[in-house]
């Protein structure tokens, strides 16, 4: 099964979460800044590791044939990963 197979099927719940250096300095300006913003940022990452395909995530693939992907954290920001 493929990884867009998984992720469709959500046989991704569970997966671990590893967040590059850049990344974590640049959360870590935001939520400095906005604490709200880092709670909303922890819980979409926590429903992306349970339950990949829940709508509030509005989750979709950034480039056909890539391994890119994109979630919602509201109407402004997104974080972009790869499977």
């Amino acid at each position: 099964m493929t990884r867009q197979e998984r992720l469709k099927s959500g046989s991704l719940a569970n997966m671990e979460i590893k967040a590059t250096a850049n990344f974590e300095a640049k959360e870590g300006r935001l939520c400095r800044k906005n604490k709200a913003l880092g709670r909303l940022i922890a819980n979409k990452l926590r429903v992306l590791s349970v339950f990949p395909k829940h709508p509030s995530l509005r989750l979709h693939k950034i480039q056909s044939g890539s391994d890119a992907w994109s979630i919602s954290i509201n109407p402004k920001l997104r974080i972009l990963f790869c499977l």
